[in-house]
């Protein structure tokens, strides 16, 4: 059988089996599940939405069954789709936890221990936490959509972890779904007490992880960094500690190959009630960097960095008024090349001024040596949330680059000891520079790793092929100076490289692992390591499909039309669960990825590629009218257009797509009637009573509402222009405006719908 008779299989027998979750088939869904944040583009056969954490077991036991373990078909686990290198993709079936496995289950605030689903987001978290002084310190910069499984599988840290450590630090349990669908309570467990597991499959893995590590404990500590971010997937470091088993180590940063996550029992803390921002400007980027060794000496929380390029960029946007508003005192004019941001976090205010006082002296005395052209000292909590917005949006400020070229993901997170950061970041610039790339480079300085983008132009073939040359390059710059690939992001299909990294003697010590926990390669096969003894192989970073080789086929006249389709680089920020973010309503209300400004530019750029294509299993009409089902969801509130960091501004999309649509087929009635409104709003206006009387008749209304699926007309409100005349204003002609207005004149222009319908809050 093919893979798509295989797939039809498998979905009706997991229909059969009590799945009570949502099963999507659809090409256009199927299309905004095959992007992430990457420069990958690979398309599942399915997603499968599960309702009940029980789903999950269902699925694995169907795909681990005699009549599928054969039939090539695999899972990944998906949470926010915001990683950088393929982590989630995956071209059989997508388990996406995030529409429905999202609940925080218990708190126990003595114990300081939460339980939630894998679909709950971190921002959610910190919310429901914050009421009750708590908080989970991992602070990643997608806070507003990683979830909390997908922190797991990549042992997320982010801002402030030389302080607060990784994700994998705080996992007290996790409930997971082994690769032959059994249940399994993954926690510390002394040694002696193994062979009390009931789970026999459990017990096996276990034993064989343990016998494994003990046996190359000497090579572990050989080969695993001394540093923050540690060599994650699969973490042997930790997984004994003092003969106590501790798994979950080894399962946090293993990228859902070696079991599916149910929920997650995770430490939190108190929540520290003092915070103070230390900003500091420099002269010199190298400079920047090479002050932190000396910073570090006050103890800081978290030191975050921003180079001269993305300063660049920052000084035309508007944001840059905070940062000159706040060195008010600094002189300005002289050019800016580094910004060092330095958090300290306490629990009362001495503790914040003593170490405030103490960074201040480090910097008055070593000001002259670093190029310093001055810092300051802020507690304001508004302005410390909007000079930290300058660092959050550092990807965003690069997407301002011109040209064909963007910023790309694929070198972004490499990490080396601190003390090593400023000869590792001399030698990166190097390699970029010598291949003529602009790039911008910010980060956790403070803990050597920094999220570096390259521009490319993925639609070129020589550009495309700088992914592996660089990549090479850069892997082993950073082995050299003591470092990682990886240093935040996970692998994904850079876990090509493990073998560098781990070596000899540890890559197939991953492998064993691997067939321990999946010895049929069911969950998200070609990452990290293939099990022992199957014959297999990682994907390559430059075998998978990428997303710039099917874009490469459009027209200049279609790139310049639909260029902001094409731009959404997948970062996931329309997916925020925050409910007073404006962007965007209809995936707010529907939970589904296909009625977000990712989902529609995804599908827009997928029916721009669809005439070249020819697949005889695709219908570009289905397509189309899945991609205008869409469309006629989005509310055209322009939110994305500011809130997404790329600025991708979907209503603009929709006419151009909408105008394509209709050159084939008949407009709606309420087109027509919509586009006269201005016209008979106008008479509303002028004879609200009137028009309101009328429209008050059932006939009339019954004509609107079944012709034109017009549900709610409202009244037309009081007169305006009989308010203004009350009220003394002078009504102007547009055409004739008269001259000399002073300065405390008001010029007032009238919207419609104000104006008809809500005429008070004009007057």
């Amino acid at each position: 059988m093919n893979a798509d008779t295989n797939t039809q299989l498998f979905l009706s027998v997991l229909k059969q089996s009590g799945f009570k979750g949502d099963i999507e088939k659809s090409y256009g869904a199927r299309i905004v599940a095959s992007t992430d944040n990457s420069v990958y583009q690979v398309l599942p056969e399915a997603i499968l939405y599960p309702r009940v954490p029980d789903d999950i077991n269902n699925i694995v036991t169907i795909l681990s069954s005699e009549k599928f373990i054969k039939s090539g078909l695999s899972v990944v686990a998906r949470g926010g789709g915001t990683g950088t290198n393929g982590q989630s993709l995956n071209n059989s079936l997508i388990l996406d936890t995030s529409r429905y496995l999202n609940k925080i289950l218990s708190l126990d605030k003595q114990q300081g221990m939460v339980t939630v689903e894998p679909g709950v987001v971190l921002d959610q978290l910190n919310s429901y936490l914050s009421e009750h002084g708590l908080f989970f310190p991992p602070d990643v910069s997608s806070s507003s959509r990683a979830t909390l499984g997908g922190m797991v599988a990549t042992d997320a840290s982010g801002k402030g972890s030389r302080i607060y450590g990784k994700t994998s630090d705080y996992i007290k349990r996790l409930d997971v779904v082994l690769s032959d669908g059994s249940d399994f309570r993954m926690e510390p467990t002394p040694e002696s007490e193994l062979a009390l597991t009931k789970n026999k499959f459990a017990k096996k893995a276990q034993k064989k992880v343990t016998q494994l590590v003990k046996d190359n404990s000497e090579e572990i500590t050989r080969i695993f960094p001394q540093m923050n971010r540690g060599l994650t997937g699969y973490n042997l470091k930790q997984a004994i500690n003092n003969e106590n088993i501790n798994l979950n180590y080894l399962l946090a940063g293993s990228e859902g190959t070696l079991a599916l996550t149910k929920a997650i029992t995770i430490r939190v803390l108190p929540k520290p009630k003092e915070r103070a921002l230390v900003a500091i400007l420099y002269q010199d980027f190298d400079r920047t960097l090479e002050h932190i060794d000396s910073l570090l000496k006050a103890n800081p929380t978290a030191i975050e960095v921003l180079d001269d390029k993305i300063l660049e960029i920052a000084q035309q946007d508007p944001i840059w008024q905070d940062v000159k508003t706040a060195f008010s005192r600094v002189d300005l004019t002289k050019a800016i090349k580094g910004l060092n941001f330095i958090e300290v976090n306490a629990d009362d205010k001495a503790s914040i001024e003593k170490q405030c006082a103490s960074l201040i002296s480090i910097i008055d005395q070593t000001a002259d040596d670093y190029a310093v052209i001055g810092s300051l000292v802020e507690t304001d909590l508004k302005i410390i949330n909007g000079l930290w917005s300058i660092r959050k949006r550092a990807v965003g400020l690069l997407g301002a680059i011109e040209g064909g070229r963007q910023p790309t993901a694929f070198v972004e997170d490499t990490a080396v000891p601190p003390k090593n950061l400023p000869a590792f970041i001399k030698d990166f610039r190097k390699i970029l520079d010598s291949h003529g790339l602009e790039y911008g480079m910010y980060g956790h300085a403070d803990v050597g790793c920094l999220h570096v983008r390259p521009a490319l132009n993925m639609r070129q073939q020589p550009d495309q092929k700088l992914i592996r040359t660089i990549t090479d390059q850069v892997a082993f710059l950073s082995k050299k100076y003591g470092g990682l690939l990886w240093g935040e992001h996970g692998r994904g299909f850079r876990g090509e490289y493990s073998p560098l990294f781990f070596g000899e003697v540890l890559y197939p010590v991953l492998c064993e692992i691997k067939a321990a926990f999946d010895p049929n390669n069911l969950f998200n096969p070609g990452k990290l390591a293939v099990p022992a003894g199957i014959a297999h192989r990682l994907t390559a970073i430059d075998e998978a499909p990428f997303r710039g080789t099917q874009d490469a086929q459009l027209t200049t006249k279609q790139f310049e039309q639909y260029k902001p389709a094409l731009q959404c680089n997948g970062n996931g920020a329309c997916f925020s669960w925050d409910v007073t973010e404006a962007m965007c309503p209809s995936y707010k209300a529907t939970r589904d990825k296909r009625f977000s400004p990712k989902g529609r530019a995804a599908m827009l750029r997928e029916w721009l590629r669809m005439p070249k294509k020819q697949d005889q299993y695709i219908n570009i009409t289905d397509l189309e009218e899945e991609l205008f089902a869409s469309l006629d969801a989005c509310l055209s509130c322009k939110s994305c257009t500011h809130s997404c960091p790329i600025k991708v501004d979907i209503p603009d999309l929709k006419s151009r797509f909408l105008k394509h649509y209709y050159q084939t087929r008949k407009r709606p009635i309420s087109d027509y009637l919509f586009a006269s409104f201005e016209h008979f709003a106008s008479l509303g206006r002028h004879y609200p009573a009137l028009v309101n009387i009328v429209l008050e008749r059932s006939l009339i209304k019954t004509i609107i509402k079944q012709g034109a699926g017009v549900i709610n007309i409202p009244d037309f409100s009081s007169s305006l222009l009989k308010g203004f005349k009350k009220r003394n204003a002078e009504i102007l002609n547009p055409d004739k405006l008269p001259t000399g207005f002073d300065n405390n004149s008001v010029i007032l222009l009238p919207d419609t719908f104000n104006a008809s319908y809500d005429s008070e809050v004009l007057l």
